[in-house]
């Protein structure tokens, strides 16, 4: 995925809510996109489990949405811990 195929980047609870953009931008944290498709959506998943239990449409459609998520536990993979603390010392 390119930077030009980033429709929107959101940021959800007290850490997302807490981040100046600007300067999670600078040091690499989020890529470098407009302003504009940075949005914050606080408590996602308190959200998300009140819209699944007021909607039986939004329910069937986020079951859809999770049928095609796979889960990846980084820290199995080959390199990842050496990798992960490299990029931690943002040079």
């Amino acid at each position: 995925t390119t930077v030009d195929g980033i429709d929107e980047i959101l940021l959800a609870g007290a850490f997302g809510s807490n981040i100046d953009i600007a300067s999670a931008i600078t040091v690499g944290l989020l890529p470098k996109v407009e302003r504009e498709k940075v949005r914050f959506i606080f408590n996602s998943s308190g959200l998300g489990a009140c819209m699944a239990l007021a909607s039986a449409d939004f329910y069937r459609a986020t079951e859809q949405t999770m049928s095609r998520m796979e889960y990846i536990e980084l820290s199995s993979l080959k390199d990842f811990q050496k990798r992960f603390i490299r990029s931690m010392l943002f040079v």
